[in-house]
């Protein structure tokens, strides 16, 4: 459609909406983890960049050739580099005494060999290893030294994998980022990721997930460089030759099985290199995707603002004869045009709020209230929608604040206690959506009352009597978050949501009540037969400059239940003990 958002300005709720419509069977697979995520240097921004490294390479030769007097095998392999570029005969001679960052069309060469770098890295030196421009010119081990932080996209599949909801990631990438999210997100938890680059790697205990990274890692060759150094995979003759190089044959035949038998997410991956076609083409051959798809999922989503010709030639490899008469409708289900990070933020709030509706809905009902169920979606649906809007133009300032709030808000109610590790991810269980009925963990989490609660405290924000916020600081008494009543003059209140009376002393006794007018919302009815008087044991503590004329209000979720015979009167109960 002409109107439709790109790729570069579409929201999250706009790609939300995609889950519920065009791409509602391919969201439900994804979080039944029926999908691989096939992952490219698109989701690499942060990744040394392509031109500079090329621009080293150039320098690195062309300083090799001055010593040589422009005559030998380094002078050779820069009159190489430069008719890769397309550039003059005379060029060399003409600029050799310049560094090469001063040469007039230096920039325009390089930007002709972005997409020939293949080439250049299979440039060859007499005498030397065959990857000495990568390894030597370029140094590459230099050049990923000290790598910036992950990226949204990284975090956000490290959040998908303690999910439970991704098996098996294949990436072409060379960096480490998605590693590092992961071992910040999970604490550095063993066995959470199974990295393979080695076919001994395979042979290792495995992880809740495998990265399967075929074309090597950045970070193994520096570490070991005498057994991963071979692993890394850029050149023409290298990509052409991977397909039947024993050396990659123990990784490519599971990088095959992945592409055979689960459906494919493709992030930042182009595919335009010959030996994923021959990987994509064998797995049709034992196990083809059907055309039409329905009543499953299409096997393969692209993330993009176009499908380039390479994935455009992998749908017509995959789905055979049936593409030719069918080629509009592949193409528009396999095209999800938004790019990765959008679509990684969407399809992670989407899962957390589809496994707390589950769990909601199956806790709301064993307590004979089925009849909420259908007004509490709704109710929870605006919940997502809020979240959702909140990631607007700047997804990165979202992001970091969700990284703080969710932790926060779910050690509180779990534990009664603020996160143990700064950045650490909480997931609402390490099973996928489908799993959850069997995932005994997750039913006794009582993780169904937090929704609720989440529902009450949003019903009164879309109502405009408060405001929501994050907590005011990392210290245990500024709770899970702040409401602010919208009349003149209100205070910013801490606001805490627990699951029961354990996690409820718990706080107490670590002072999470002293702070000004706190709401604490018990998910059980015991805070009154420990505290009759409704308050805390101890008095609540004023901040500089305020007296504490607001005490600390109590609400019990279950009380409210109790006396409430349809989710109105719950939201007008609720307004009325928080006194907000």
């Amino acid at each position: 459609m002409a109107d439709e958002q790109t790729a570069h300005d579409i929201s999250i709720v706009e790609v939300l909406g995609k889950f519920e419509q065009d791409f509602a069977t391919f969201f439900r697979a994804v979080e039944n983890g029926e999908f691989a995520f096939w992952i490219g240097s698109g989701i690499s921004r942060k990744a040394p960049d392509l031109e500079d490294l090329l621009r080293k390479a150039a320098e690195f030769l062309r300083e090799k050739a001055l010593t040589e007097g422009g005559q030998g095998k380094f002078s050779t392999a820069l009159r190489e580099f430069l008719e890769i570029a397309e550039c003059e005969a005379d060029l060399l001679d003409d600029c050799i005494q310049d560094p090469y960052s001063q040469w007039p069309d230096q920039e325009a060469i390089t930007k002709r060999l972005r997409n020939k770098y293949s080439e250049i890295l299979d440039l060859r030196i007499p005498d030397e290893d065959s990857d000495y421009i990568l390894w030597d010119a370029i140094e590459i081990r230099e050049a990923f030294d000290n790598p910036p932080a992950p990226a949204i996209e990284h975090l956000c599949i490290a959040a998908l994998v303690l999910e439970g909801v991704v098996r098996d990631i294949a990436s072409a990438n060379w960096d480490t980022f998605i590693e590092q999210a992961v071992e910040k997100l999970s604490s550095g938890a063993p066995n959470v990721l199974q990295v393979v680059v080695d076919p001994n790697q395979l042979r290792t205990g495995h992880g809740r997930t495998r990265l399967l990274k075929f074309h090597g890692c950045i970070g193994h060759a520096t570490d070991e460089p005498d057994t991963f150094r071979k692993y890394l995979t850029g050149s023409t003759t290298q990509i052409t030759e991977w397909f039947n190089t024993p050396l990659f044959a123990a990784v490519r035949n599971e990088i095959v099985g992945i592409a055979t038998n689960q459906k494919a997410l493709v992030m930042g991956l182009s595919i335009q290199d010959q030996n994923l076609h021959q990987t994509f083409s064998t797995a049709k051959q034992a196990n083809p995707w059907p055309w039409p798809c329905e009543p499953n999922a299409p096997g393969y989503v692209f993330c993009q603002e176009s499908l380039t010709p390479g994935q455009r030639a992998v749908l017509r490899l995959v789905y055979r004869d049936s593409y030719d008469a069918n080629s509009a409708g592949i193409n528009a289900s396999a095209h999800l045009r938004a790019w990765p990070e959008q679509v990684l933020i969407a399809l992670l709030l989407q899962l957390i709020f589809d496994k707390l509706d589950y769990l909601m809905s199956e806790w709301i009902t064993s307590i004979g209230k089925a009849d909420f169920a259908i007004e509490l979606n709704a109710s929870w649906k605006e919940c997502r929608n809020y979240i959702a809007s909140l990631a607007t133009d700047d997804r990165q300032a979202f992001f970091d604040q969700a990284q703080m709030t969710w932790p926060r808000l779910l050690a509180m109610y779990r534990r009664g206690a603020v996160p143990h590790s700064a950045g650490a991810y909480e997931a609402v269980s390490a099973t996928s959506f489908s799993q959850l009925a069997g995932d005994e963990l997750a039913r006794e989490s009582q993780l169904g009352k937090l929704a609720l609660s989440l529902c009450l405290v949003n019903y009164g924000r879309a109502e405009g009597l408060w405001t929501l916020s994050p907590a005011q600081s990392d210290e245990i008494e500024s709770g899970s978050f702040t409401v602010n009543g919208t009349w003149a003059g209100a205070e910013p209140r801490p606001v805490f949501i627990i699951k029961s009376i354990t996690e409820a002393i718990l706080l107490e006794k670590d002072g999470a009540f002293e702070g000004q007018g706190a709401i604490v919302v018990h998910a059980d009815n015991l805070w009154p037969q420990l505290r009759p008087d409704g308050g805390s044991a101890r008095s609540p503590r004023s901040s500089p400059g305020r007296n504490a004329t607001v005490r600390t209000t109590h609400i019990s979720l279950e009380a409210l239940l109790d006396k409430c015979d349809n989710l109105q009167n719950l939201n007008t109960e609720f307004v009325a003990e928080a006194s907000i």
